[in-house]
């Protein structure tokens, strides 16, 4: 993938790689990437963020989460229980899910989702992460029932999250049924207005899961129906 915009610096002794991908497979993404490094003693960390369809406005979320970051106190460390848990397979489930390995991030998130149906711990933000990786590594790797049962699972908690819907119809898309896949599109122009500060509602005419359908007439009607509403 082409880098632009590359640039380094150092800000409160935090080394920062950013640089902007413009396209993924000749699609235009724009992710805007960086990657942040802090240290002490035999202890380094690393923290990966990023986004795509990035606009200049959206760097002031990178400024802020970046000085967030701090290496806490050395401490013995506890004993992966419950909520620990939890945070250590949500961890590495991102990681495997940034190296594109979806079939090991989905077994990590999965048990992450299984602990957090158990006891309800998350932020609302977080949790939504959590079900939109999850669903896309099982789409990524064509276990499309369990897509969809994460998704709907995720709308019994947050039924006003657009994104859950437009994954669902992804979903459906991908399955070839076009009515299901309008119906849960229709829902996600709905309360397009509740996205996460940052996030950009999805082109879907350019999403690859709708290839099938991008040349009929009934769904682009639709479709450009729901975008002036």
């Amino acid at each position: 993938m082409t880098r632009e915009e590359l640039s380094q610096s150092e800000r409160n002794g935090v080394a920062v790689v950013e640089y902007i991908v413009p396209e993924f497979q000749r699609l235009p993404i724009r992710q805007k990437t960086m990657h942040a490094y802090l240290g002490t003693g035999d202890l380094c960390a690393e923290v990966h963020l990023s986004k795509v369809q990035f606009v200049a406005e959206d760097q002031k979320l990178f400024d802020d989460l970046l000085s967030t970051i701090r290496l806490l106190p050395d401490e013995s460390a506890p004993s992966p229980q419950g909520q620990d848990l939890k945070n250590q397979c949500l961890a590495e489930g991102s990681r495997l899910y940034l190296q594109r390995k979806f079939e090991a991030a989905a077994e990590r998130y999965q048990k992450a989702l299984d602990l957090e149906k158990q006891q309800r711990t998350l932020s609302k933000n977080l949790f939504r992460v959590l079900v939109d990786n999850l669903s896309m590594s099982y789409m990524f790797t064509k276990k499309l029932s369990s897509a969809k049962e994460t998704l709907e699972y995720g709308l019994t908690q947050d039924p006003e999250y657009p994104l859950f819907y437009y994954l669902l119809a992804c979903t459906y898309a991908e399955i070839g049924k076009m009515d299901e896949t309008l119906e849960q599109l229709r829902l996600a122009y709905k309360y397009r207005a509740n996205m996460i500060p940052g996030e950009s509602f999805p082109d879907l005419l350019i999403d690859p899961s709708f290839r099938r359908f991008v040349k009929d007439k009934t769904f682009v009607d639709r479709v450009r129906q729901m975008q002036q509403q």
